[in-house]
Formats: C-alpha cells, structure tokens, sequence
C-alpha cells in the first residue's frame, strides 16, 4: 500500500475510489479564506461529510489506527439533505510538505452556503453568531439557484431561519433575490439560544425565532480553537 502521509492524500484517495464525502464546515470556511478564529492546524485536524452512506474502507481504518495523532472526524448528515446535490460542492488545492518535496492535492469541498449551513447545524448553542454573520458578509460569490436550491433540500428548520437571520442582518445581497416562499421553516416559534449563564435572546418576528442579538455580545469562547473545530 502507498504511503499517506497527510490527511489530503487520503482524502483524495477515497474520493477517488468514488466515496461521496468532502472536506466541509469550519474547515472548508477556513479554505475560503474565512479564517475569522485565528488559527487551524492543518496537520492535526479536519472534519469530512457525507449525505449519503459511507462505509469505511479497510484500508482507511488502517490509516487511522497508525496516524493517531491525525483528528479525522467523519460526520454523518444523510439525513439533513433530501435530495443532496454535487453542484453544492467544489474543488480547492491544499499544499503541504512531507519528508522530501512540497505536494498540491486537489480534494472536493463545500461551497460557502453548504458549508455555513454545515457549521450551524453542527453548533452547539453556547456558541453565538457573530462570528457566523461576519462570515456571511464575506464578499465570496453565491449563486442564486444554488442557495436557493440547498434551501429547499436542507431537512432542519431552525438551521435554515439562522442563516436566513444570519444573511439578513448581513444585508448580503442574494439575501432579497430568494424565494422564501419555497423554503420550508417549519411550525411555531424556535429558539436559537442556550439556558443559564448565557445573555438571553430576543425575539425576531420574521422567523419566529429567539436569538442572542447580534449587536450585544462578543463570541463566547470556550476551551481552544481545536476543541471548538471539534464541535462543528
């Protein structure tokens, strides 16, 4: 068997093999250039998605039991993308050294929208949103067919009324362009805020939805930036 050294290879080397999974969330933001929490160590840490059945390759579990010190999370959101589309995904290089040369692989990752949807979905609610909204105003190019389009697909209602909040109070563009009346936000009211020691929402009449204001917190940050790509 070949020698992997880094987590791209291997990466590649499973979507090569047709594996439908991706580099997405945090990481893939990071990619994009919306590194707003500092720091990611590249070598030690990434977190792949899959929308449709995985199964591990021996090889791959092989992979993981001798490079332990390589966190491979896997996280399985078959069910919060009905149907998932590879129009949602694009290609990006990552560059790294091993023991002789400089490598470039290419490897498939989320598009901005699908990858901040990843990242709400995957947040634990003591951690707020700034963050989130200064992403979303990033000036990267969305398309308006394909967020409407994984809208439409996304299965989770709350996920979806925080990035509409989210690009709304960003005033992005596309924002105004989407068909809301398609996008199924569910029932009721929701909240988007933690209990106990957090500050308390308010509520947004739009998406019936309760959420720490945007303007009266700064990132509640607990722990290291690894142990919070951990969580998302």
């Amino acid at each position: 068997m070949e020698k992997l050294v880094h987590w791209a290879e291997v990466l590649a080397k499973l979507q090569k093999e047709g594996h439908q999974i991706h580099l997405g969330g945090y990481v893939a933001l990071f990619m994009t250039g919306c590194n707003h929490f500092g720091r990611w160590n590249m070598d030690s840490y990434t977190r792949i998605y899959h929308y449709s059945p995985f199964l591990e390759p021996d090889w791959f579990k092989d992979w993981k039991i001798n490079n332990p010190n390589i966190n491979f999370i896997i996280s399985d959101y078959t069910h919060f993308c009905v149907p998932f589309s590879q129009d949602y995904l694009r290609t990006t290089n990552i560059t790294f050294k091993d023991e002789l040369e400089t490598k470039e692989i290419i490897v498939k990752c989320s598009h901005f929208e699908l990858a901040m949807l990843e990242m709400i979905q995957g947040q634990p609610l003591e951690w707020m949103y700034e963050e989130e909204r200064e992403m979303m105003e990033n000036p990267f190019r969305v398309e308006d067919k394909r967020v409407q389009n994984l809208l439409e697909s996304w299965t989770n209602p709350l996920t979806k009324r925080i990035f509409l909040y989210l690009a709304r109070e960003g005033e992005v563009d596309w924002y105004h362009r989407l068909d809301r009346s398609r996008i199924d936000l569910g029932e009721g009211d929701m909240i988007a805020t933690p209990e106990g020691e957090y500050p308390m929402g308010q509520y947004d009449e739009e998406y019936k939805l309760t959420i720490t204001p945007l303007d009266e917190f700064e990132l509640i940050r607990r722990g290291t930036i690894d142990e919070f790509c951990q969580l998302t």
